[in-house]
């Protein structure tokens, strides 16, 4: 497993309609930090199971999907059986 692909999926991700998702690399791992209406939650780090599957300290599970260039198209969150899809917008 290679930081490069990690790289592929920083960026930010909406959940209408007010849900932002920003991924950071943070030296040799990845955060997520979710913002509410503007008001921002403390960060997560993002511990990787697989290229495109990671884990939170929250227990949350994490997806990229991505396009057909290998950039992140999407993150989905699977959380207590459900999955929250949320799109990159940047």
């Amino acid at each position: 497993m290679t930081q490069r692909c990690w790289i592929a999926n920083v960026g930010r991700y909406a959940i209408p309609p007010n849900i932002t998702l920003t991924v950071r690399r943070e030296g040799d791992r990845l955060s997520v930090q979710e913002a509410v209406d503007g008001s921002e939650e403390p960060k997560q780090d993002l511990l990787p199971v697989s290229e495109t599957e990671f884990f939170s300290g929250a227990d949350d599970d994490w997806t990229f999907e991505t396009d057909s260039q290998g950039h992140a198209a999407k993150m989905i969150l699977h959380d207590a059986g459900k999955e929250i899809v949320a799109k990159r917008v940047a």
